[in-house]
């Protein structure tokens, strides 16, 4: 599949989508931060849960939450998807790990095993975005 194949829904739904990328290998960071922005969504970067969880209550928008697990802490990153989850329940969540737990022990929306390829990103960030944009329009239309 191609990258071109994987196009971002939201240029086309009216405003710019947040990503809070969350790796702290810096190289894996960037690299999907630069294909993700390529793609057209607007990335936030952390390179821990500590700092991703000063992001995500600093009340900045974030549309997605994409994190590794394996980061030093506390709190690594499925720590701190759980304490996201429990504040934003509506918040879609990408796991990355090449140790993924269960999915009943997960606050995941989806699980990405490493290492995974871009389309696979970009297919995964685009399907969680699609669905909870057309949740939240059809809430609003009620």
């Amino acid at each position: 599949m191609s990258l071109e194949e994987v196009a971002d829904p939201a240029r086309h739904q009216g405003r710019d989508r947040v990503i809070l990328l969350v790796e702290d290998e810096i190289l894996i960071r960037l690299a999907n931060a630069e294909w993700l922005r390529d793609a057209g969504y607007v990335v936030i970067e952390a390179a821990s849960g500590a700092e991703a969880l000063d992001l995500l209550f600093s009340g900045k928008q974030i549309d997605l939450l994409v994190t590794d697990i394996s980061m030093p802490g506390p709190p690594d990153g499925l720590e701190m998807a759980v304490l996201a989850k429990e504040t934003y329940p509506d918040l879609p969540i990408i796991l990355a790990s090449a140790r993924l737990p269960a999915e009943g022990e997960s606050p995941a929306s989806k699980m990405l095993a490493k290492p995974y390829d871009v389309p696979e990103l970009l297919t995964v960030v685009n399907e969680l975005i699609e669905a909870t944009w057309k949740e939240t329009n059809n809430r609003k239309a009620c």
